[in-house]
């Protein structure tokens, strides 16, 4: 994989030109070449402002195509930069790109391409994502911290924090317990929801409300795009606090923002959990999920049986 993020100077990006030339000119391998170009490729790419000098983007057209490159279709705004301005004086450019040569589309044809919603800055992200097959199970429930910040959480806790009767003190302990438990979680789906479908949903409306703003960049629409934005941030921030929870990184400075180190964190412990296969009682190595999970009941009940 090669990231590029090219200089603003036409002069200054000749040099990554000749940088690819030369990567290109043994290149074998299955090969991504992805960034910021700062540059269009096409004379439509850029709404607003003065036109671009048609050698800058012919310049970075010789390259792609003598490179052997192939842009990736995409989904989402066809633009990934905004000058941040309204009315006319807002500019929109396609500035950020992906593209693979032809090894890497025959090994990853299914590969796709989204222009993520512009949120915290000028330019959109770019989400590579090919077809992968994952298996769910049910998750047991688990007390998030975030809950703890919301205005009424302790008026839900203390409303259901009391037993009906009067008896073994353990009891009564127990039962509350799981009264809080049966409370916070109906108060969670009411109030939060699934966050990661919330925020799939946040998502799709500042994508709408940015696309309204490209289309008519008036101080309105730009108004209603950063309320979007205000709330999208506000469920990215419960996303930044559930996984820094999930990491078990209680010494992580308050305020630094990098969910994604945080759900590779998780993700390298969960895979150290993962039980890829084991050997049956009769020596034979198990690795199918569906009869290793039927080994793992079969051994728990005969150990209770012969208890």
């Amino acid at each position: 994989m090669t990231f590029v993020y090219a200089k603003c100077s036409a002069n200054e990006r000749l040099d990554l030109w000749d940088h690819l030339y030369y990567l290109a000119s043994d290149m074998e391998l299955p090969w991504l070449v992805g960034g910021d170009f700062n540059v269009i490729l096409h004379e439509d790419e850029k709404v607003g402002g003065i036109l671009v000098h048609p050698p800058e983007y012919e310049d970075f057209a010789f390259c792609v195509n003598s490179c052997g490159l192939f842009e990736q279709g995409y989904k989402g705004s066809p633009f990934t930069w905004w000058n941040g301005r309204s009315n006319a004086e807002c500019i929109f450019k396609i500035l950020d790109r992906i593209f693979v040569n032809l090894p890497f589309q025959n090994i990853l044809p299914t590969i796709e391409v989204e222009h993520l919603i512009r949120t915290g800055s000028d330019h959109a992200p770019l989400l590579i994502t090919c077809e992968v097959q994952t298996t769910n199970f049910v998750k047991p429930f688990g007390f998030l911290n975030f809950w703890t910040k919301h205005a009424i959480f302790m008026d839900v806790v203390r409303q259901n924090w009391g037993a009906d009767f009067i008896g073994d003190r353990f009891l009564m302990f127990k039962q509350n317990i799981k009264r809080v438990k049966a409370s916070l979680s109906k108060w969670n789906r009411e109030i939060f929801g699934d966050i990661f479908k919330q925020l799939d949903i946040l998502e799709d409306i500042v994508r709408v409300k940015e696309m309204l703003f490209e289309e008519k960049p008036t101080t309105e629409n730009r108004i209603v795009l950063q309320k979007a934005q205000s709330e999208l941030k506000k469920y990215l921030n419960i996303e930044e606090q559930y996984w820094k929870q999930k990491a078990g990184m209680t010494w992580f400075a308050e305020g630094d923002r990098n969910t994604s180190f945080f759900h590779n964190h998780v993700n390298g412990k969960r895979k150290k959990l993962q039980l890829k296969r084991i050997k049956s009682g009769s020596g034979v190595w198990i690795a199918d999920q569906e009869k290793l999970a039927t080994a793992a009941m079969d051994f728990y009940q005969k150990q209770f049986t012969n208890e």
